[in-house]
């Protein structure tokens, strides 16, 4: 299950408490029951049916009920996973191909019986109980019970809402941080931004020139379309999590040990990049066209890296070794800071970052952003025939917008927190049921008392 694993284990435990709940409420809803039944089991017993024989014939109908109900909820599981399926995100692992398969029949069949006799406990245990006099007497099928049992059943009660508090708080809870995930910043501007993928071949890109040459010529192309505000090219987009990190190191600080050195994200992005994805730099400047590959090796960092080693003095002008100090690497001179990006979706934190220029990189694979004044999906079939004009075999991969990418990167969690809402809507229905059953008995359990108190006011 990947990544999933602790989403579908707080799933999981909802179940779970949806089925204590459920337990709590047939128990007491059946406890009422047998209260009302005191009279037919205390004649039974009168008339010679022992103790196991009682237990046995409560267990009985418990288990036919929890049956019943068991089977009603193999059959809603059954069309409920087509409707899940259907609207949850399709890179959930393994969704696609979940059926109810027999694994899932036998501990349906196995959750089934130890829910009814786990709801069957309370009045099985009271069953064995009854006083034949007492039970036997006028009125007495109507008797609220003794005050052990009116304590027992409110204690059931007051459980199940306990629960459902516990899933309508927790569904609460995670409702506020998908808003507040939904409304964060991710550090550039993502609207009307349209994204592909590209990976030029070795055999027919052999030279770091040919794979400048090409890039250079497709973003020039791709400048002049009618709508195009501006392009750009970087090794790893925006929100797309991460396309590679490595060691690194600050000369003059203390060496770390082997497994303490830290490691960043490293990208590559091409003269105005930042200018074009409104990343701001609030100090030094972002790469232009001096930044060549025969010149000085420089970088820019995020504002998350600068913090973490010269939080009180500027950036620009520190250096940075590449592979930390057990490795071969450049050194890179840092010339700006960029504002932070959450490269990991708009529900995470942002990394330490390092950008370096394209030129002195020359990386084959990279992602093409375009920026555009209108809809940015009116563009892409122009965009795919400049792409198939510069080489026909070159496929596009991923290619979408941005704003589509970050909505994606929040969708397991959208569904993850769909389905304990649902939960928890379902625990307060519930205790709701459970409630308004008990109150409905004690009512009907005291009418006598109630006519009678009637009668005397009047």
């Amino acid at each position: 299950t990947g990544d999933m694993r602790g989403t579908l284990l707080v799933l999981m435990g909802a179940a779970a408490l949806i089925l204590l709940i459920a337990c709590a409420n047939v128990a007491n809803l059946l406890l009422a029951r047998n209260t009302a039944r005191a009279g037919e089991l205390a004649l039974r017993k009168a008339i010679g049916a022992g103790r196991l024989r009682l237990v046995r014939q409560l267990l009985t109908e418990n288990v036919v009920i929890a049956a019943a109900g068991g089977a009603a909820g193999v059959a809603f599981a059954y069309w409920g996973l087509r409707l899940l399926i259907g609207i949850a995100p399709r890179d959930i692992p393994r969704l696609a191909g979940t059926t109810v398969d027999l694994q899932v029949l036998l501990f349906a069949c196995g959750i089934t019986l130890a829910a009814g006799l786990l709801a069957g406990l309370a009045p099985v245990m009271v069953a064995g109980k009854i006083d034949l006099t007492t039970a036997l007497k006028e009125g007495a099928r109507m008797a609220g019970g003794d005050r052990q049992r009116q304590l027992f059943r409110s204690g059931l009660v007051i459980a199940e809402v306990a629960l459902t508090f516990v899933l309508a708080f927790g569904s609460g809870l995670l409702l506020r941080s998908l808003i507040a995930a939904q409304r964060s910043k991710p550090g550039f501007d993502p609207r009307r931004v349209l994204s592909f993928s590209l990976q030029l071949p070795s055999r027919s890109y052999k030279t770091p020139e040919a794979v400048s040459g090409f890039y250079a010529a497709l973003l020039a192309d791709l400048r002049r379309l009618p709508g195009v505000v501006d392009a750009s090219s970087v090794s790893c987009p925006p929100g797309a999590g991460d396309c590679g990190d490595w060691f690194y190191s600050i000369p003059g600080r203390s060496v770390p040990a082997q497994n303490e050195v830290p490691i960043a994200l490293f990208d590559s992005a091409d003269a105005g990049y930042f200018r074009m994805m409104r990343i701001p730099i609030p100090q030094g400047r972002e790469f232009n066209q001096s930044d060549r590959a025969a010149g000085p090796n420089v970088a820019i960092v995020n504002e998350t890296l600068a913090r973490m080693w010269w939080p009180n003095e500027p950036a620009v002008g520190h250096q940075i070794k590449v592979g930390g100090p057990y490795l071969k690497g450049e050194m890179l001179e840092v010339v700006g800071v960029a504002g932070d990006v959450k490269q990991f979706g708009l529900d995470s934190q942002p990394e330490p970052d390092i950008y370096r220029p394209a030129s002195q990189e020359n990386d084959s694979d990279r992602a093409i952003l375009i920026r555009t004044s209108g809809d940015p999906a009116s563009l892409m079939t122009a965009v795919r025939g400049r792409v198939l004009a510069l080489d026909r075999n070159l496929p596009l991969q991923r290619f979408g917008t941005i704003e589509e990418s970050l909505g994606a990167g929040l969708a397991r969690r959208r569904f993850s927190t769909l389905l304990l809402t649902l939960f928890a809507g379902l625990a307060v229905m519930l205790a709701a049921i459970g409630i308004y059953g008990l109150l409905s008995y004690w009512v009907t359990s005291r009418e006598s008392e109630i006519a009678l108190d009637r009668k005397s006011v009047v």
